[in-house]
């Protein structure tokens, strides 16, 4: 069964997004934030998510992951509408994949700039497809060095630059003693999950067949909490955002504050906002928020990280892998 993770990525903790109106959403959409590309089908049934690396070129062997959304109000409904989402296919590259299997892995033909991306039914028919485009080169990757951010947040997208083999079942990365799940990896980045309730300094522990790397992050949890959801033209309410996670660090951490919905809304001190937060323990501080329009809004916080890291792996034989494999160390 495939998880059910567009739904807390909507209201990931540090990028809240309040409901949106309704209205017709296209059959499928692909949106690329650098580390993922991601393609949403929208069915009768839920959404269905695949996630794939942003960077591919030609001949890259690569890995992504499907989560559905199921229909329903309640877990009934739900659990019926996800019975159906687990009967469908996605085709990447032209190679079919039950969406029950929860990830895939394929290899990039040569020769071409995009490859298809396509949502099928139990009975065959397509309901959505699009163009998937590739990168023209790739960021080199030294066969002895990973790269990564020290500082990296609860709920969003964690980006691990190293030599892998692009199949994501074949590596493992621990933080604070927990596996982080996996969304997508290339052979030159494995991109994972941060829990949403991760925060502060944790020990990282990165494992693969050939390598095992140890060193630490901090992990900064970033809430938005909005007094009234809705909002009315002409009226007023507060947005408060409360950071945690600050201890350990020695210098100060920038926080980027987004507007969503600048046609609806307008935030105190513009729509696009950067704070600096000294090392402590906690931060807090609100934003008045005017109504333009009525209707719903969306604002979103993220942590400005330092330039990634490079730390040297150390390599390791079969043997010592299939230990901390199965001792978690």
């Amino acid at each position: 069964m495939a998880l059910l993770r567009l739904s807390s990525l909507l209201t990931a903790v540090g990028a809240l997004l309040i409901a949106l109106p309704a209205r017709a959403a296209p059959i499928a959409t692909i949106s690329d934030d650098t580390k993922l590309k991601t393609v949403v089908f929208n069915t009768k049934n839920g959404q269905i998510q695949v996630n794939m690396p942003s960077e591919m070129i030609c001949g890259d062997t690569i890995s992504g992951s499907i989560f559905f959304v199921p229909r329903g109000k309640d877990e009934r409904e739900q659990g019926k509408t996800e019975d159906e989402l687990n009967t469908y296919v996605v085709n990447v590259a032209d190679q079919s994949f039950p969406t029950r299997m929860g990830d895939f892995t394929v290899t990039v033909p040569q020769g071409i700039t995009t490859f298809t991306c396509a949502l099928k039914d139990k009975k065959k028919t397509t309901i959505g497809k699009l163009e998937v485009p590739l990168t023209d080169k790739a960021n080199q990757v030294k066969a002895n060095c990973c790269s990564f951010s020290p500082i990296i947040q609860s709920g969003i997208t964690f980006q691990y630059w190293g030599p892998f083999d692009g199949n994501l079942t074949h590596a493992s990365l621990r933080v604070g003693g927990k596996e982080l799940t996996k969304l997508a990896e290339s052979p030159r980045a494995l991109m994972m999950e941060v829990p949403t309730d991760m925060v502060g300094k944790k020990e990282l522990v990165m494992i693969t067949p050939s390598c095992i790397h140890k060193g630490s992050v901090n992990c900064i949890k970033a809430e938005v909490s909005i007094a009234d959801p809705k909002i009315e033209r002409g009226k007023s309410t507060t947005a408060t955002i409360t950071v945690h996670g600050l201890n350990g660090l020695t210098e100060p951490v920038s926080l980027m504050i987004v507007n969503g919905s600048p046609n609806v809304a307008a935030i105190e001190g513009g729509d696009s906002q950067t704070v600096q937060m000294k090392p402590d323990s906690g931060w807090q501080f609100t934003r008045n928020v005017q109504g333009l329009h009525s209707g719903s809004f969306c604002i979103s916080a993220f942590v400005v990280g330092p330039h990634l890291l490079p730390s040297y792996v150390v390599q390791s034989n079969n043997q010592a892998w299939q230990k901390l494999a199965k001792d978690g160390q």
